[in-house]
């Protein structure tokens, strides 16, 4: 399963304006319990709202959770999307500049959180970005330039 965030964002990218922050991440996770996932995954329905708020906790929005997509700030929602993103666990994560509208210290928070799931899951996560900050968090690292890929770090192989 890969899942790709995007700043307007959803269960295919984009939040329905009339579900809150936390029923957002329960719907998805609702969603996934209803489907194959609740047998490879083994989880319990009633699980869903509490993963929902801890998720929420982490990333310093449990406040907002019964708030609307026009009540949260740009960096607000996109943090939502990275709950949301990681409700189902997927296996693989691909996320475009998921950092892009947060403040340095919420960046960082996200990319850790991206790191600690990768580890703890066995998964894997593709960050694009252009915020050289937090690259010291990933143990691999690729580089884009004049068209060319190269292996700029990798400290899995270290």
């Amino acid at each position: 399963m890969a899942l790709v965030l995007n700043p307007a964002f959803t269960s295919t990218g984009i939040m329905l304006p009339l579900i809150s922050s936390k029923n957002s991440i329960s719907e998805a996770r609702e969603f996934a319990y209803h489907t194959i996932q609740r047998e490879l995954n083994g989880w319990a329905s009633r699980d869903a709202g509490k993963e929902s708020m801890e998720l929420l906790e982490y990333l310093g929005i449990a406040d907002r959770a019964n708030n609307f997509p026009v009540m949260l700030s740009g960096g607000q929602q996109q943090r939502v999307a990275v709950a949301r993103a990681l409700a189902n666990r997927p296996s693989v994560i691909l996320a475009d500049e998921p950092t892009a509208t947060l403040d340095s210290r919420r960046g960082r928070q996200v990319m850790e959180l991206f790191r600690k799931v990768a580890h703890e899951q066995d998964g894997a996560v593709i960050v694009v970005t252009h915020d050289h900050r937090t690259l010291d968090i990933f143990d691999t690292i690729y580089e884009i330039e004049d068209g060319k890929i190269q292996l700029k770090n990798d400290k899995a192989m270290a």
